[in-house]
């Protein structure tokens, strides 16, 4: 889950950190798992609301408004996407599968 993480933090800082405090849950679900500790619930509890609010935060006010609500931290071509016009999102669009040179 932290690769997947990484590599989203290259366009998307919000979803990055949603993957990675999801995976720092599945760790603290494992230290309660194998220790039975009351600690390790409270401590993932906590990590579940800060995930769910960050979850909420990325997917709800970003795709119900359809318009840049608050700020998600795009950066690169996460910002292009956004923020660019036609001509810059397709700059690199002629080396991929499926597109052919203009005959």
């Amino acid at each position: 889950m932290l690769l997947p993480a990484l590599a989203a933090s290259l366009g998307k800082l919000v979803p990055a950190l949603v993957l990675c405090t999801a995976s720092l849950r599945f760790a603290t679900s494992a230290g309660d798992q194998l220790t039975g500790s009351a600690d390790w619930q409270r401590v993932t509890g906590w990590v579940g609301i800060v995930l769910g609010v960050l979850a909420v935060y990325a997917a709800l006010l970003e795709n119900v408004e359809a318009k840049t609500v608050l700020p998600m931290g795009r950066r690169r071509n996460g910002r292009t996407a956004v923020e660019g016009g036609c001509a810059e999102q397709i700059i690199d669009v002629s080396p991929e599968p499926g597109v052919r040179a203009q005959l």
